[in-house]
């Protein structure tokens, strides 16, 4: 994992959509982001060059590398919805259908309960924290390849999300269903994005605006992947992803095929990911000189083997 080729890559593909868009981002909103990654630097740069830690110096570092990957590819997918290709919401519903599902009569059986409504919220607005306690599981448990191998398979995951979203863009099941005023709201820069009138994309205000692949689907299916050989870990976010899953038709407002297309779709980076993987474990990588070399030189070497700068 490369967290800077793969960063600057995406930067580059959202500065190129946007300014072909005629579209920018709201500067001010780059300061938490921005000031967030300048603190963790400076905990890398003490685990690394003061007190030399290759878990914490690994810790800090994928976290840098999400918050950055996240913002940029944010404002490249609020750059594909603006192209504004046609909707296919009325075939995603009719894909449902062939499947046996209402997706209006399950929507209204989980508003009808107040307690399966709380639940289903509360699951499916777990990913960030899950995100961070997963990054943070592997890097102080030791299990760098499977930290990298999340890192792979998510930032792919996600890439090819956005890419497939703009293929066959859909509003949502809240929008072709009608949702309630509340849920509607969290959709308030669909249309504008597509009319053109929403220009300036602002990073602290975001909203999940892509339906057909689930992202929530993939980022349930990655997260229970990583945290398999830590089973108290594993016996918890098992079963909450589970729910994740089943919460991204109620709450985010999701087509049956938008999550089964988020399953395959994780399951294909994961296999990726494992390839990739594999194919570095036959690479021949050089082992730090742990004797003879200063110990910031130690501890540099040690964090960029472990956080995956050598792949």
């Amino acid at each position: 994992m490369n967290w800077l080729r793969i960063n600057l890559t995406t930067v580059a593909l959202a500065a190129l959509a946007l300014g072909w868009l005629g579209m920018g981002v709201a500067l001010a909103s780059l300061a938490m982001p921005g000031l967030a990654c300048l603190a963790l630097a400076c905990l890398w740069a003490v685990y690394t060059w003061c007190r030399p830690d290759a878990r914490i110096g690994a810790a800090a570092g994928h976290v840098i590398g999400l918050i950055v990957f996240t913002h940029a590819a944010a404002a490249l997918d609020y750059a594909v919805v603006a192209t504004g290709a046609p909707l296919v919401d009325q075939m995603l519903a009719a894909l449902d259908g062939h499947l046996g599902f209402d997706w209006a009569a399950w929507h209204a059986t989980v508003r009808g309960s107040h307690t399966l409504s709380l639940v289903l919220r509360l699951a499916y607005d777990s990913g960030m924290p899950q995100i961070a306690l997963v990054v943070l599981l592997l890097s102080f448990t030791g299990r760098f390849a499977d930290l990298r191998q999340f890192a792979n398979a998510m930032t792919g995951a996600c890439l090819a999300t956005i890419a497939i979203s703009g293929l066959i863009p859909a509003a949502g099941a809240f929008v072709h269903f009608g949702g309630s005023p509340g849920e509607l709201a969290t959709l308030s820069h669909f249309a504008p994005l597509r009319a053109h009138t929403l220009t300036v994309v602002d990073l602290s205000a975001l909203q999940g605006l892509i339906s057909m692949p689930s992202f929530h689907a993939v980022m349930a299916v990655l997260l229970a992947y990583a945290v398999r050989r830590c089973r108290a870990a594993f016996a918890v976010l098992a079963p909450l992803n589970a729910l994740v899953l089943l919460s991204t038709l109620s709450e985010g407002g999701h087509y049956l095929v938008d999550v089964l297309a988020g399953v395959v779709l994780a399951i294909v980076a994961i296999k990726l990911a494992r390839r990739h993987g594999a194919a570095l474990k036959n690479t021949s990588l050089p082992t730090p000189a742990l004797v003879s070399e200063p110990v910031h030189e130690r501890g540099l070497a040690a964090t960029r083997q472990v956080s995956g700068e050598t792949s």
